[in-house]
């Protein structure tokens, strides 16, 4: 599988875009907590925000394609 290194550059910036907004619903969630929002929240959203900011970073490039295309749906 060839893999364009622009191709690449992009599925990490969406990655870390992603991350960054996960991160970001944490502290949202965090700061203005609701009687609807479980405590349990923050946690989990800051969780998987740094999973996909260390999956931007630290993948191999044919990792960051296959989740790139298992996150938007495009082949």
């Amino acid at each position: 599988m060839d893999i364009d290194a622009s191709q690449i550059r992009r599925g990490r910036i969406f990655l870390a875009v992603f991350g960054l907004f996960f991160a970001a619903v944490a502290l949202f969630l965090w700061w203005m907590p609701s009687p609807q929002t479980r405590e349990i929240a923050p946690p989990v959203c800051a969780l998987i925000g740094i999973a996909l900011l260390l999956t931007a970073r630290l993948a191999s490039d044919r990792t960051i394609a296959r989740v790139q295309n298992l996150l938007t749906g495009w082949p």
